[in-house]
């Protein structure tokens, strides 16, 4: 982790959401798009609850209704600028593999 050289075949990035600690130089992009459904739930519930692994109750999600809503209007246009950001990359000629799951 946190190997960025030659040395490497792949580097887990956020980038542009998140800029990382050090800047490297890629020949290619393998871009991993999540249903933004899947991942705005999953990233709600990694804000409130802290942790990777745990969940709300269902119950829970009525109470936090107006949040959720505004979390999802906020999140949502984060999601679309990384994937627009990615896209327009294939489409000035970088190489890239999508991989949708």
């Amino acid at each position: 982790e946190g190997v960025v050289d030659r040395s490497v075949l792949l580097v887990k990035s956020h980038f542009p959401e998140r800029r990382g600690s050090v800047r490297f130089s890629a020949d290619g992009v393998v871009l991993l798009v999540r249903s933004p459904l899947f991942a705005l739930d999953s990233l709600l519930n990694m804000y409130l609850t802290r942790s990777h692994t745990q969940r709300l109750a269902e119950s829970e999600y009525e109470s936090l209704a107006g949040f959720v809503s505004d979390f999802c209007h906020s999140e949502v246009a984060v999601w679309r600028l990384f994937h627009q950001h990615w896209l327009s990359q294939a489409a000035a000629g970088v190489p890239m593999v999508v991989i949708r799951y």
